[in-house]
């Protein structure tokens, strides 16, 4: 179906297979977490992206589809494509509470909140990530996240030690952006702490200068 060449006929074709799930269901059979999936995934297809996201929701909740790691990263990422990012966030909460060593969880929801502009909580979320672990790849584009939103919070001292992580990735030298942007981070760290230096010897010879003559 999914191949077939007429977007039209393809939707139709995805409806009379919901129908037919969805009755026999009504007769007590095809209801097992497989098929009840299943179900969701052709409400998808059929372009009932409302509906789907709905029933993956309900079926993760009650036990009916699998509660699984992927299926509660793929629910958040149902919402964010339905444009809605806060049912997203509850839903990957939701996923973290179940699987409290998987990092991917914080890091999806430190993407979204990034995407509203939230720098200081996709920050909280970037670092909460790392803390877990098990991340995708290794924690490279987690620390290289976090990097871009301490930069964003003007705290470069963490972005520095964020992307200097990052850099421990063989893969990291392959990204002349990502090298261009730890020198950025490099260069900005050591104008300000040469220009905190100087200020600390200005005000300390100013002290003692006073000092001196009282």
């Amino acid at each position: 179906l999914a191949n077939d060449k007429d977007p039209a006929k393809a939707r139709e074709a995805y409806l009379r297979a919901i129908n037919t799930i969805e009755r026999a269901q009504a007769l007590g059979v095809m209801k097992t977490p497989k098929d009840n999936y299943n179900l969701v995934t052709v409400y998808l297809l059929a372009g009932q992206f409302s509906r789907g996201t709905q029933l993956l929701h309900a079926g993760l909740k009650d036990g009916s589809i699998e509660s699984s790691i992927l299926n509660w990263r793929t629910l958040g990422s149902y919402y964010q494509q339905a444009d809605k990012p806060y049912e997203a966030i509850d839903a990957l909460q939701s996923g973290a509470k179940l699987y409290p060593k998987e990092g991917m969880f914080e890091l999806q929801i430190g993407e979204i909140y990034r995407g509203l502009d939230k720098t200081r909580e996709a920050r909280d979320q970037y670092r909460r990530a790392i803390q877990k672990g098990n991340l995708e790849k290794g924690p490279r584009v987690a620390y290289q996240l976090l990097a871009f939103a301490a930069t964003e919070l003007d705290d470069f001292e963490e972005a520095l030690v964020a992307i200097t992580e990052a850099a421990k990735d063989p893969e990291f030298a392959k990204d002349k952006q990502m090298a261009s942007f730890k020198t950025y981070i490099e260069d900005t760290v050591k104008e300000r702490r040469e220009a905190a230096k100087e200020a600390a010897e200005k005000a300390a010879a100013a002290k003692a200068g006073a000092q001196k003559k009282s």
